[in-house]
């Protein structure tokens, strides 16, 4: 009977979480390169690696943000050398003549491509 065999499978293979024994070492892969029994005792290392990931959260945010200040910056100089006050105007008029570049693009532009970017700020 096929209800027999699906119950049969329901019990073999489990369709809730995974086993919990793959957690606890996924965990200790992390916390491998602690000393002493931050190593070995899963309550301790558990702490620890979770702790690790919320000072990793921390400092990713912050390097974003000093990315995106550095990138202000760069747009901010690029567009005064070729005589536009500020940023914003720039900005404001490369999508106002619907040019899609970020920030990203525009700052890599001033770098590596000057000429580009005063096209760039001409159209604006």
């Amino acid at each position: 009977m096929k209800l027999t065999d699906i119950l049969f499978m329901r019990k073999v293979v489990s369709f809730g979480t995974c086993d919990p024994w793959f957690k606890r070492n996924q965990l200790m892969k992390f916390a491998f390169n602690y000393r002493g029994r931050l190593a070995r005792c899963h309550k301790l290392g558990m702490n620890r690696v979770y702790k690790a990931l919320q000072f990793v959260h921390a400092v990713r945010d912050a390097r974003k943000k000093e990315i995106h200040g550095l990138w202000n910056q760069r747009i901010a100089i690029a567009s005064e050398q070729h005589g536009l006050p500020d940023r914003r105007i720039l900005l404001e008029g490369l999508a106002q003549s619907n040019v899609a570049l970020n920030k990203n693009m525009l700052q890599l532009l001033a770098i590596y491509e000057p000429r580009t970017f005063e096209v760039g700020a001409c159209i604006s």
